[in-house]
């Protein structure tokens, strides 16, 4: 009796430290059902983590398509061509003898004294078209209204000051600019241009040929501020010349004219 009462409790000890140290008893724990409870729920925060950061690459690329898209159709939707205009003042430059430059000219035939000229307004107006963001041309006409207000001491055939009262300049340019594209409204600009420039007087003292069509230049240095998305406002600085040109039989250096003009330029 005492050897069957040992056997069954040899056998229900080792039944209880066979549950006690068994996997299937580990897993059967509360504290570790909770434990790995926590660790599936970590990974799956870490899982969707992932997930959103792909979701967010994958909306940036989304973003950033749309955005040059959006770019693209404002800038085509500017337009190729423009029309522009500007109206200022130009500096008080001098007419110069081109042989005999001077004042001391009251004594010699065919030539003049320095005339010291008043600027009075400038202006232009060109039909533009736009290479790219940076290159665009135009073609314009440039007027500039001056005045010598120097009384004529013409003497047997010309000498001393003119007096040629108004002076007029149209020139017709062909010119090329470059735009320095940036992120705010303000575009820097310079360019330059070749043409033709007619110098116009108005003064009966030159009867016999009162003007005279030369060679002409400009450069230009500006600043256009985008008001609209057709409509810029700009400000430039121009410089205008010529070739010597010849009034009646008078021999003139050329007429170096700077300027500034405000001015609006259309899109179309």
């Amino acid at each position: 009796m005492e050897t069957v009462f040992k056997n069954i409790l040899v056998s229900g000890t080792v039944t209880s430290v066979l549950l006690v140290s068994h996997p299937l008893r580990a897993e059967l724990d509360p504290n570790n059902i909770k434990i790995a409870d926590a660790s599936s729920d970590v990974q799956t925060i870490l899982n969707r983590l992932n997930e959103l950061e792909s979701e967010v690459s994958s909306l940036k690329k989304l973003l950033k398509k749309k955005t040059e898209l959006v770019e693209s159709n404002k800038v085509k939707g500017k337009g190729k061509f423009y029309i522009s205009s500007g109206l200022g003042f130009t500096n008080d430059p001098e007419m110069v003898d081109s042989d005999k430059p001077g004042t001391n000219n009251r004594s010699v035939n065919n030539h003049f004294n320095t005339s010291e000229l008043d600027g009075k307004w400038s202006a232009d107006f060109a039909l533009g078209y736009e290479f790219n963001k940076n290159i665009r041309g135009e073609l314009s006409y440039a007027f500039n209204m001056l005045k010598d207000n120097s009384q004529s001491s013409d003497v047997n055939g010309g000498t001393g000051y003119l007096g040629l009262g108004m002076i007029d300049t149209h020139s017709l340019f062909a010119s090329l600019y470059y735009d320095f594209p940036n992120k705010s409204k303000f575009t820097p600009y310079f360019g330059g241009g070749i043409g033709t420039t007619l110098i116009d007087v108005d003064s009966s003292n030159l009867a016999r040929k009162p003007s005279d069509l030369t060679f002409g230049y400009q450069g230009k240095l500006g600043l256009s501020y985008e008001m609209m998305e057709s409509t810029d406002l700009f400000l430039e600085g121009i410089y205008q010349t010529t070739k010597s040109f010849k009034l009646s039989s008078y021999v003139s250096d050329p007429i170096d004219i700077y300027s500034t003009r405000l001015g609006l330029r259309y899109k179309f």
